[in-house]
């Protein structure tokens, strides 16, 4: 796409030797395509790229699987609305926000990246430079690293976004964890989350949360339950730990 205002929808795209769509400028729509086996030549090729030199894309709805080459979904540009894309088996990074200021000036600053589903992937969500961002509401898993915030991220906005199966949660350059929403799992209990969605009052700034000492909080929560299976001995003397029949419900 080399153009302003175009739209790509409800594409279906496999095997491409390098970049599977490439968006120059701005106000394009990447809505609903489906790119499977990118970047077969190797090299830094991307299966949805958006280049610098614009503004105000929107990538909402695709399928990306099997970025071979380096990333799933990569912007340079800001203001860029990343939204329930489903990405997996990326050799890189699922989601990029990169910021290289020589091209692209703001970089991905302003950007909002929701409701995403990631998995089998070397990252998540890797932000390589921007502030303003809002990543909310997406779903990681079986990653090496959930989300990367790299120097130079501030004055951004992380909210529900869970994490499990991964090398590190939420992370910046130095490898230090902090916190975000882990599940967690019992030989019951399931899926279990607690998120906080907001403290307020509170400001984010260069990656510290400043509370003062009486703040109000807003959370949400969920698990799932999973009971064992009946069991019924099939004769008389048969039993499991002393018992013949043994029943369980909730």
């Amino acid at each position: 796409i080399n153009g302003t205002g175009v739209n790509v929808i409800n594409n279906t795209i496999n095997y491409s030797a390098r970049n599977g769509i490439i968006s120059s400028f701005s106000y394009n729509q990447i809505i609903n395509n489906t790119v499977i086996y990118s970047g077969l030549t190797g090299g830094d090729y991307n299966a949805i790229l958006v280049r610098y030199g614009g503004s105000y894309n929107n990538i909402t709805g695709n399928t990306v699987r099997y970025a071979l080459a380096n990333d799933g979904i990569k912007t340079f540009n800001p203001n860029t609305i990343i939204m329930n894309n489903n990405v997996s088996n990326v050799t890189a990074g699922a989601i990029v926000l990169w910021s290289s200021t020589a091209l692209s000036g703001a970089g991905s600053n302003g950007s909002v990246i929701s409701g995403n589903y990631i998995y089998y992937s070397s990252s998540g969500i890797d932000s390589q430079g921007g502030s303003y961002l809002n990543i909310s509401n997406n779903t990681i898993f079986n990653v090496t690293n959930g989300i990367i915030l790299q120097s130079g991220v501030s004055s951004n906005l992380l909210v529900n976004n869970p994490i499990s199966n991964a090398g590190k949660g939420i992370s910046d350059i130095s490898g230090i964890e902090t916190n975000n929403t882990l599940i967690y799992n019992s030989n019951q209990i399931k899926n279990a989350w607690i998120s906080f969605l907001a403290v307020f009052p509170a400001v984010y700034e260069n990656n510290i949360l400043y509370v003062p000492s009486n703040i109000k909080a807003l959370s949400e929560y969920n698990y799932n339950i999973t009971i064992p299976n009946n069991y019924v001995a099939n004769k008389y003397p048969n039993t499991n730990n002393g018992d013949c029949k043994r029943l369980y419900t909730l």
